[in-house]
């Protein structure tokens, strides 16, 4: 058996990415974030906190929350 992590997004329940759990969530985001997702200024002044289950990222013209899901397949 394998554990993986689920990224969804929180609004709406869309699938972000499927991760080992060994991953650096908040270096995996910056990276998402920077190169992948277009609804959110984050380079200037950005954060990423991770509250619990949730992965919120705040940006200059937003904020996004990720659900965080472990699943052992």
């Amino acid at each position: 058996m394998t554990k993986v992590i689920v990224l969804t997004r929180s609004t709406n329940n869309e699938f972000i990415a499927i991760l080992n759990p060994q991953t650096d969530l908040k270096q995996w985001c910056t990276n998402w974030i920077e190169n992948d997702d277009q609804n959110i200024d984050f380079c200037e002044g950005g954060s990423i906190d991770m509250q619990g289950n949730e992965i919120c990222i705040s940006g200059d013209n937003g904020l996004i929350y990720l659900t965080i899901t472990e699943f052992t397949i």
